[in-house]
């Protein structure tokens, strides 16, 4: 719409142009009229007359000729201020292309870091599962260790229990022993073969208990 109004006022300023030309000729030709009028005033009063007439056209076209330089300067001034609003208005086009290509921009990179959120996202969610799944798996093998531990601290108890046992008849099995060296060394005042044959056969038996209880120690560790 400005544009058109600015072609509509170019086309005023070109015929308002071609008038002032035109009027500027009959202006020129009015003067050499008005100039040989003159000359030949005092010998004609029709060319008196005449003359007058051609002063008041001169004055008429004068007139007309400062309106339409009136005209024109207004004219001037409407096509600079038109120019000045096409100017204004290209330059805010301009800005709102910029603008819509900067939203755009910040649309695809928006887009763009969106995707790689659900991305990550979904990678954070697939990893909790799998932390979720090792974690149970945690849980079970924590539950078979607590129960294998009950399971070994039973076994120790009894084993306690057992070596305590084993231990008291070791004291037990020492205290006859002694018991029994005593009344052999009685014996022995009495009857000293009788005594080196019960000597040995007590030596003999305390080696062989010795020996069952180093035995029965090492079945024990090995348990």
């Amino acid at each position: 719409m400005l544009e058109d109004e600015y072609k509509k006022l170019e086309d005023d300023h070109q015929h308002l142009q071609t008038q002032y030309e035109e009027v500027q000729k009959k202006n020129l030709t009015l003067e050499d009229d008005l100039n040989r009028s003159s000359r030949y005033i005092n010998e004609n009063v029709d060319l008196h007359v005449f003359k007058n007439k051609l002063e008041i056209s001169y004055r008429d076209l004068k007139e007309e000729n400062q309106s339409c330089e009136r005209e024109k300067f207004e004219l001037q001034e409407q096509l600079i201020d038109m120019e000045t609003q096409l100017q204004m208005i290209r330059n805010e086009r301009d800005y709102y292309m910029n603008r819509l290509i900067d939203v755009e921009d910040e649309l695809k990179n928006e887009s763009d870091s969106r995707q790689q959120f659900e991305e990550h996202f979904n990678l954070m969610q697939n990893q909790l599962k799998e932390n979720d799944q090792s974690i149970n798996a945690l849980r079970s093998a924590l539950d078979e260790l607590n129960l294998s531990h009950e399971d070994a601290k039973r076994k120790n108890e009894n084993l306690e229990k057992t070596v305590e046992e084993l231990r008291q008849q070791l004291r037990n099995a020492k205290t006859e022993s002694i018991e029994a060296r005593l009344s052999l060394s009685n014996l022995c005042d009495e009857e000293s073969f009788l005594c080196d044959e019960l000597e040995e056969r007590v030596d003999v038996s305390r080696r062989a208990t010795i020996s069952n209880g180093q035995s029965l120690f090492a079945e024990i560790n090995t348990m």
